[in-house]
């Protein structure tokens, strides 16, 4: 018990520092920041800006003229138009 109490004591002390650990119960759970985002690009036919997921599994084409802006690798998209902006 006393050793529950020391454990929990250290990963409040991780919490207060900015640590991504959640005590539920007498159970440390180490939550990770997701490393996807969502990036704005430019379609270099039409002009077009439009708002894409960073790992997207399907082809992502253009709203406007439906030229292929992005396409899919198996992790990160492949991007073949001017990034503007990586959204947080």
């Amino acid at each position: 018990m006393l050793l529950w109490a020391r454990l929990r004591s250290i990963f409040q002390t991780f919490l207060n520092l900015g640590g991504l650990f959640i005590i539920k119960g007498d159970v440390f759970m180490n939550v990770r920041e997701p490393t996807s985002k969502f990036v704005k690009v430019r379609c270099p036919k039409c002009k077009n800006e439009q708002i894409i997921f960073g790992k997207a599994s399907i082809e992502v084409k253009c709203l406007v003229c439906g030229k292929v802006i992005a396409e899919p690798t198996g992790g990160k998209t492949r991007i073949k138009s001017r990034i503007l902006e990586v959204l947080e």
